[in-house]
């Protein structure tokens, strides 16, 4: 039809003035013939053009595309048309415009927008980009193709800020439910091996995968409500303490629980509190009257006291297992050289008056205090030089006694929990010291959070709570487990 009509556009041409016939049909021609082999695709794909009949003389440039503008997806006409009773249900009661009950879908549509960017701010997705100038060199045309190479690549080796890329997977003790609070999980140094263990005197080991994490040694011991349970070192052994004077350590190769009567020559009532080094060389058992005591994981005998001021309340350790850090109800924290058994440097947390938790970072930048009144406070380097340095960063997204704090081993998230209140439990983004957003959210079954931990390679957070569950989330910013 069009060559019909082009034919036509040529014999009028030809009546008109014959001279200028030949100047117009070539451009004409040319591009209505362009026309007809892209007409019937351009229908198909985007709805029809213009008819070329249509366009002036000075339209038919070859070089010039007009864009439309348009309108974000989000974006409807029709909303100017309907009527919105605000006093129906209660959520929307907040948008009433004076004594107005019913108001336009319009005015709505402006108070939602506004109501959600108090609490999150603009998305990313929503803002509008400038568009491409038409008369840009290709050079400096398309923004997307400035920035392919980030749809291209892989992930980004450090973890971005802002919100986290989490999924909730089967609980880790799924195969063995718990009737009891779990007190304690640990993942072992080496493998995705997590030990499970709690109040009801059972110890349980789990091959974690995400599916089926099946169980692989399960332990009773009577009478032994297990309140510390940890992996010594690197090693096949389990440390596993209670509210009594003795203690127990558990041999996975062997199978078999031995049973350490007690720290002679140490009048305390109970060894409940324990902890073990990174580097596997010593067990920990906090006393009263500010003591701590130092055994050998070997012999599990004992080799040396420590006295600070005040109770002790928590202990961490540096990464190469050489120095300590403890903590208890003065607000200060001493750092120990475990070779020569000496304090080395004492430091006060700011605004604390009893801590309840410490964390050092796997790198060995940063140390985290938490406090009884729920504010934590992270330390650069510099803690170790000054007696009252300033915190880099004071977190206080909770409101209630901090019982856990602990890094993942990029150093790139500190978690946080206390089990005073329900869901109260926080994952910090330390290089921007910003917390993450979008989680835990209303959804999340959390509950009352009694500890946490990370896998070696931080591919799973587990999370234990009153219940019994041992909650298995995966991080997939983290390619392994």
């Amino acid at each position: 039809m069009l060559r019909r009509k082009s034919k036509r556009q040529f014999d009028k041409c030809a009546d008109e003035d014959p001279v200028n016939m030949c100047s117009i049909s070539n451009k004409q021609s040319r591009l209505i013939n362009q026309k007809v082999t892209h007409e019937e695709l351009e229908n198909l794909v985007f709805g029809g053009k213009q008819y070329l009949e249509s366009l002036d003389e000075d339209d038919l440039q070859e070089d010039d595309f007009i864009e439309e503008t348009e309108l974000p997806a989000w974006v409807d006409e029709d909303d100017s048309n309907v009527w919105v009773d605000v006093s129906s249900k209660n959520r929307l009661k907040k948008f009433k415009e004076g004594e107005k009950e019913i108001i336009s879908g319009d005015v709505l549509k402006k108070k939602l927008e506004s109501h959600f960017q108090k609490i999150y701010g603009v998305p990313e997705w929503a803002k509008t980009t400038t568009k491409c100038n038409p008369n840009q060199d290709d050079d400096e045309g398309s923004e997307i193709l400035q920035h392919a190479g980030n749809f291209l690549s892989k992930k980004s080796e450090y973890l971005p800020r802002g919100l986290i890329d989490i999924g909730k997977v089967k609980d880790a003790n799924c195969s063995n439910k718990f009737d009891a609070v779990v007190k304690c999980l640990e993942f072992h140094p080496s493998s995705k091996i997590l030990l499970v263990a709690g109040l009801n005197n059972k110890l349980s080991l789990f091959q974690v995968d995400g599916k089926t994490n099946i169980c692989l040694q399960n332990i009773h011991v009577k009478g032994f409500p297990i309140h510390s349970a940890h992996f010594i070192g690197n090693s096949e052994q389990i440390i596993l303490a209670s509210q009594r004077k003795f203690f127990y350590y558990y041999d996975m190769n062997e199978g078999y629980v031995t049973r350490i009567p007690e720290i002679r020559g140490k009048d305390e009532k109970h060894f409940f509190n324990c902890f073990t080094s990174p580097d596997g060389k010593y067990l920990v058992f906090t006393g009263k009257s500010g003591y701590i005591y130092l055994l050998s994981s070997q012999t599990k005998q004992w080799i040396a006291d420590l006295k600070m001021n005040g109770s002790v309340t928590t202990i961490s350790f540096y990464a190469d297992g050489t120095r300590m850090l403890s903590a208890g109800s003065d607000g200060e924290i001493y750092v120990w050289c475990l070779k020569t058994r000496k304090c080395l440097h004492k430091f006060k947390d700011e605004g604390c008056i009893r801590c309840t938790s410490l964390a050092v970072s796997p790198c060995g930048q940063y140390v985290a205090c938490g406090s009884d009144s729920g504010v934590v406070n992270i330390y650069d380097q510099r803690c170790l030089e000054k007696a009252f340095p300033k915190p880099i960063k004071t977190v206080m997204n909770l409101t209630t006694k901090i019982c856990q704090l602990k890094f993942n081993s990029t150093s790139e998230i500190l978690g946080m929990s206390s089990k005073e209140i329900k869901n109260a439990f926080r994952l910090l983004h330390v290089p921007s010291l910003t917390v993450f957003s979008n989680w835990p959210n209303s959804k999340t079954p959390l509950r009352y959070v009694e500890t946490f931990d990370f896998s070696p390679k931080s591919g799973y957070l587990v999370v234990g709570n009153d219940c019994g569950r041992a909650l298995l989330f995966r991080l997939n910013h983290y390619a392994d487990g």
